[in-house]
């Protein structure tokens, strides 16, 4: 499977102040409303800025704004954002979506991607540097990939791994040629010690190809492509 980029990217909350009045209380108290529902995307990192960083636009928005409605977790995402400023999303292991806002504890990394899209749509978001990139499933897009190793030559799987080991009086072999019954032991001048490992290289059982870098394949944990 060819994989694809989903890329993490920054974006930045606009939040306009008016008179030194700050337009988050009000928005706070639109709790409890309607939650309105876009497909989920990239992960993001987001931050507040002022009016003065929004300029004019910004002024044009507040009439906008102050009249939408916010669900619970809308507003929550913006409480956050008050008190820590910024929001950064973060690499997570076979996670489907590949990564998290850590500081969003209690919503699912799909429903803060589909929350942080309302936002944007209200103008409260916009689209900034990007974070990271992970590797996903081109036809469900998922990030749970499993990286598998394979053949140059012919693409097969079933490659084997061949240790090469260098003594200290210049010999470098491979390991079973190394390989005793009293461990390694170098079979030019029979000393046990001094012994490293000095490269690897893999085989494959199939067409006989030999070579140091694999190739990398990816098979989705989730789809199974």
């Amino acid at each position: 499977m060819n994989p694809i980029s989903a890329i993490l990217q920054r974006i930045e909350v606009i939040i306009p102040l008016a008179a030194g009045v700050i337009i988050l209380a009000s928005l706070l108290i639109l709790r409890g409303r309607r939650k309105k529902n876009i497909a989920p995307s990239d992960l993001d990192s987001i931050k507040v800025i002022s009016k003065e960083e929004g300029g004019e636009a910004a002024e044009k928005e507040e009439k906008k704004i102050s009249g939408e409605e916010l669900s619970k977790l809308e507003t929550k995402i913006l409480e956050v954002l008050r008190a820590k400023g910024s929001l950064k999303p973060y690499p997570i292991p076979a996670s489907k979506e590949g990564g998290h806002y850590l500081d969003l504890a209690g919503i699912s990394e799909k429903d803060a991607r589909t929350l942080i899209d309302s936002l944007i749509e209200k103008g409260l978001v916009l689209e900034g540097e990007r974070e990271f990139s992970a590797v996903a499933c081109p036809i469900c897009g998922s990030c749970s990939q499993v990286a598998m190793i394979s053949c140059k030559n012919c693409g097969s799987l079933r490659l084997n791994e061949i240790k090469y080991y260098k003594h200290a009086c210049g010999f470098i072999g491979p390991e079973s040629s190394f390989r005793s019954e009293s461990g390694l032991v170098c079979p030019q001048c029979g000393s046990s010690e001094n012994i490293e490992l000095y490269h690897r290289k893999y085989r494959c059982p199939d067409c006989g190809a030999e070579f140091e870098e694999p190739s990398l394949t990816f098979k989705c944990g989730s789809c199974g492509a």
